[in-house]
This record gives C-alpha cells, sequence and structure tokens, in this order.
C-alpha cells in the first residue's frame, strides 16, 4: 500500500520535473541560436561591402547581437558594450574586428550592435539622450555600467582609406583592452 502511494506521487513529480528541464534547455538553444543568427547577419552586412572598401572578416561566432530599443533598454538597466556599426563607415571598418577579437579574450559574452545607418528617428533620439551626445558615429563604443557611460573609445581620427598598420592596431587593441578590463573590474559577475 505504501509502495503504490510512492508512485502516485513520484511519477507526476518526475514529469514535470522533465518537461521543466526540457522547456529550459529548448529556451537556452533558440536565445543561442538568435545570437548566432545575429553575428551571421552582421559579418553578412561588412562582408557585402569587402570589394569596394577596407576588407572586413569577421568570425561566424563573433560576439556582436543586433539591438533593438528593447535589448538597449535593457543595457542601460545593466552593463555591457555598446557598438555603434555602419558597414559603409570606414571607422566602423576599422574597429569592428579589433572590438569583437578583444571582447572575444574577455568573460564578456555579447556587443549590443546598432546599425546607425538603419535606425529610426525615434531610437536615434533615444541614443542621444542615454549616450549624452549630439550625433552618432559611426565606429564609436560605448561601456556601460547600471546604464551609465563610463567610458567611450571614439573612431573619429580612423575616418580615412588607409588600412590600419600593425602599429596601429596594436595601439587600439591596447585601448580598448584596458578600457573593457576597466568595465569588467567595476562590474560584479553582470558583465
Amino acid at each position: 500500500m505504501k509502495n503504490s502511494k510512492f508512485w502516485i506521487w513520484f511519477i507526476p513529480l518526475f514529469l514535470v520535473v522533465c518537461i521543466g528541464l526540457y522547456n529550459m534547455v529548448a529556451i537556452a538553444s533558440k536565445k543561442k541560436e538568435v545570437e548566432v543568427k545575429d553575428a551571421e547577419v552582421i559579418k553578412e552586412l561588412y562582408s557585402k561591402q569587402n570589394d569596394s572598401l577596407i576588407k572586413v572578416e569577421l568570425s561566424d561566432n563573433n560576439n556582436y547581437v543586433l539591438s533593438d530599443k528593447e535589448a538597449l533598454e535593457k543595457l542601460f538597466n545593466d552593463n555591457g558594450i555598446l557598438y555603434l556599426g555602419d558597414a559603409s563607415s570606414l571607422s566602423s571598418r576599422k574597429n569592428v574586428v579589433l572590438l569583437d577579437e578583444v571582447v572575444s579574450s574577455t568573460s564578456i559574452d555579447k556587443i549590443y550592435f546598432v546599425n546607425i545607418s538603419n535606425i529610426d528617428e525615434q531610437l536615434t533620439n533615444y541614443l542621444k539622450e542615454k549616450l549624452e551626445v549630439d550625433s552618432l558615429d559611426a565606429g564609436n563604443t560605448y561601456l556601460i555600467k547600471q546604464g551609465i557611460v563610463i567610458n567611450e573609445i571614439t573612431a573619429n581620427d580612423l575616418n580615412n582609406d588607409k588600412e590600419l598598420s600593425d602599429k596601429e592596431k596594436e595601439t587600439l587593441q591596447l585601448e580598448y583592452q584596458e578600457k573593457i578590463l576597466d568595465l569588467i573590474e567595476k562590474c560584479d559577475e553582470n558583465c
């Protein structure tokens, strides 16, 4: 008699646990699938113009995630990195790979990417207000802690048609590393 009561409670409980675990795995894999798709979209966006502009080669598993207003609202209530991209901008083309390479060597798992060549006025105004800037410049990177911009890496001096020299790449990578490590130090485990 006691044995049958055990099975009456155990089987439904076991089924509930199994269904819960299945749903958690399904949601996690769907989220990763979306991020992989974003990475591929951004790679393609930059690759399309490789014939006419400075060549950009992003990996299929780069750290960029396309960001809409909802994602940006989450970022501005949290910690992370925002990249203002534009595949036709020389400064953006020079920075996009360097930033991804530096972030890949840290604990940060994504870079919020906004394609500023294709955003509406409402999102433009939202970003200008949050970043406290007059204009959105392609290739600029913002490091955000608890919704506040704590550091900015500008790309203004890279808007020429020359490839970066090894020394320029190294200098930029060091600047990114220094500022990103500073962001990580200031964040808890939520970066």
